[in-house]
């Protein structure tokens, strides 16, 4: 029996969108090449890979539902390759808040979301698979988006 491996795509900040973009190609590889994947995990730029990955992986595993986000690889990829700086970030009013936001590039994803699902209102658990997103705040404070699990608790 194979143990399913957990996936971690830990890309560069979004400044360096070639190193997010040869994740995606790795996560195409991985899904089109049928691997066991038990967890997902993505840190920084790569949360956009993991959040893309998860959702094609979704798609593998119950096509009648998710059928649509199959191309969530190569549309998420094909916004990257295309989109300007003030598609990805744009700046903040008080820059205490730090220099810059990512709101555009939020609803980009929100709004892909939205095509996927047909819905306002998909939540990651609904995909079927742990899915862990890492962001991290001004502060440099790591703050992880995902199922509760026992497992991962550390002091």
């Amino acid at each position: 029996m194979t143990v399913p491996a957990s996936v971690v795509f830990q890309s560069a900040k979004l400044g360096d969108v070639p190193h997010i973009l040869a994740d995606f190609e790795w996560a195409e590889r991985l899904q089109a090449g049928q691997a066991s994947v038990g967890r997902v995990y993505g840190v920084s730029g790569g949360a956009l890979v993991a959040l893309a990955f998860g959702l094609m992986l979704a798609a593998r595993r119950d096509p009648a539902r998710w059928e649509k986000e199959g191309t969530a690889g190569a549309d998420f990829a094909s916004f990257l390759r295309r989109a300007h700086r003030r598609e990805i970030r744009a700046l903040n009013l008080n820059p205490k808040a730090g220099f810059y936001n990512l709101r555009p590039l939020r609803r980009w994803v929100a709004d892909r979301l939205r095509v996927y699902a047909g819905r306002d209102d998909l939540l990651l658990s609904e995909l079927g698979l742990p899915l862990y997103l890492c962001s991290g705040d001004r502060d440099g404070t790591f703050t992880l988006f995902g199922p509760p699990d026992d497992g991962l608790q550390f002091q």
